[in-house]
């Protein structure tokens, strides 16, 4: 008489499927699927030939593993990028705050914040070094830095424009310090941009405006703001704002590195606006105190716009 064929364990056939299953769907059928195949395959194994399916069972182990690792490798994976997201915006806080740092040194013993502009005084000021060529030396914290930063410093020609060709080797120095890592096109290296603008008021002329108007803010073409000069108070004023708009290089005066915040407007922070895009849902702000706070993109352009004045409307 003859034996009885083996017969399919049907288990073994669905560890078969959820190992399928677990290429699209990853570890939610992966785990049960080698649960299942391995349980099936110690059935078969155990039953001494009536059973079979064995290679389903291997197979849906297999599968089950792939999808598995895959969804270990790509959380690991989420969370690497999310760390990496989360220490850029850290590192770009950190270099508003150097930028204070930097500030307020030019503060001490009464003197003023640095204008928006300041040499060659003939020119106008669109074609003057900026603010920012004016603090350089004064950047780093440490040796090595100081070092880097005055060595660019002493490569400017400061009776000549920006845009010279006597400033042409400091222009095209990348400064890291004025740059945002988070910003979709950074590159440190490359880029001798910043992504860092001074506030200089109210309004599109707000930079070229007289030291007495109302609409004037800390950063101006001949201004250089005191701080016992100001009314609202020194946390409630903006010194610098971080955009993606326009961005252009750091040693330019004039848009690139000073900019009025525009009357009427009422979106005036987010991708596509006139600050901020660089972090989600904010735009990091540097206050004359020298702190680093952020500011909704829902937050009312009239309220930015009261920020940008050093003076009480």
């Amino acid at each position: 008489m003859n034996a009885p064929s083996p017969r399919l364990y049907p288990p073994a056939l669905v560890a078969l499927l959820l190992g399928l299953a677990s290429v699209p769907l990853l570890a939610v059928a992966g785990i049960v699927a080698m649960i299942v195949g391995f349980r099936s395959l110690r059935h078969i194994n155990a039953s001494d030939g009536a059973l079979r399916g064995a290679r389903l069972a291997v197979v849906g182990m297999a599968l089950g593993a792939l999808g598995t690792a895959a969804t270990v490798v790509g959380v690991l994976a989420i969370i690497v990028i999310r760390m990496q997201v989360a220490n850029q915006r850290l590192e770009g806080v950190n270099h508003m705050r150097l930028i204070g740092i930097a500030l307020i040194q030019q503060t001490e013993g009464d003197r003023p914040f640095p204008p928006a502009t300041r040499d060659p005084k003939a020119l106008a000021g669109d074609r003057r070094l900026s603010w920012m060529a004016d603090i350089l030396p004064m950047l780093a914290r440490d040796k090595q830095g100081r070092s880097r930063y005055e060595g660019v410093s002493e490569l400017l020609v400061r009776d000549k424009a920006w845009d010279d060709p006597a400033n042409a080797k400091a222009a095209g120095r990348p400064i890291r310090l004025y740059q945002a890592p988070a910003h979709p096109a950074y590159d440190p290296l490359g880029s001798a941009v910043t992504h860092f603008v001074g506030i200089g008021g109210v309004g599109d002329d707000a930079v070229s405006l007289s030291r007495d108007d109302p609409r004037a803010g800390m950063f101006g073409h001949d201004r250089g703001v005191r701080p016992k000069e100001i009314t609202r108070g020194l946390s409630y004023t903006l010194l610098v704002l971080e955009t993606t708009h326009k961005n252009g290089p750091w040693i330019a005066g004039g848009f690139p590195t000073a900019r009025g915040i525009a009357s009427g407007a009422s979106r005036l922070i987010g991708p596509g606006a006139p600050f901020g895009g660089i972090n989600p849902e904010h735009v990091q702000a540097l206050w004359v105190d020298g702190s680093v706070r952020a500011m909704k993109e829902s937050t009312p352009g009239d309220v930015l716009r009261g920020h940008a004045r050093f003076r009480e409307p």
